[in-house]
């Protein structure tokens, strides 16, 4: 019986699928490899997912490269979900910087990354930054507006002067501030 492009590439889906729930170091590794050759925008949520669970150094390290390489045009919702949705995590810093290197636009989303600076650890609010810095597009006011809310309110807050990341934040602040005023 001869399978068809897609049956073949929805089979292959499957295999590699099924292989990232392997808890083996090794293994993973290998899957790993294999996936880098595949273009399937269906293989970065069991990515992300094995990210969260497999805290081996040398699978973190593979998984990072694998979705730093990624040229993610279809997949920009799938991560842009998944950060939604993602609680804190260590893997939520990788998953900012793919943003980043994915060249995804901040500007649409712009609340959602003020949120997960001010709400992650210090090295997510530097992914955010430099997300947000890097940025191009056009701007939505209603998020402009609501991410200077957040950053104010945050920076109000005495309880968080003594935070690594309030610089940070501060950085962001001034970032969008510019950047409305660039779009007046």
């Amino acid at each position: 019986m001869n399978l068809s492009n897609k049956e073949k590439k929805d089979l292959r889906f499957k295999e590699l699928n099924k292989a990232l729930l392997s808890k083996d170091p090794g293994e993973l590794r290998i899957t790993l490899k294999e996936i880098e050759k595949e273009d399937d925008v269906r293989l970065i949520k069991p990515l992300i997912e094995l990210g969260k669970r497999n805290r081996h150094i040398n699978v973190q390290l593979e998984i990072r490269q694998l979705l730093y390489n990624l040229k993610l045009t279809k997949g920009h919702t799938i991560i842009l979900d998944e950060l939604k949705n993602m609680d804190a995590d260590p893997f939520r810093a990788v998953l900012l910087a793919t943003v980043w290197n994915a060249n995804i636009s901040a500007l649409d989303h712009l609340d959602l990354f003020v949120k997960l600076a001010i709400e992650g650890s210090f090295e997510e609010s530097i992914e955010c930054l430099t997300v947000i810095e890097e940025t191009e597009g056009v701007i939505v006011e209603e998020q402009v507006l609501e991410s200077l809310l957040m950053l104010k309110e945050y920076l109000q807050n005495e309880d968080n002067n003594s935070l690594d990341k309030t610089p940070v934040i501060k950085d962001i602040l001034i970032k969008i501030e510019e950047i409305e005023r660039l779009h007046q």
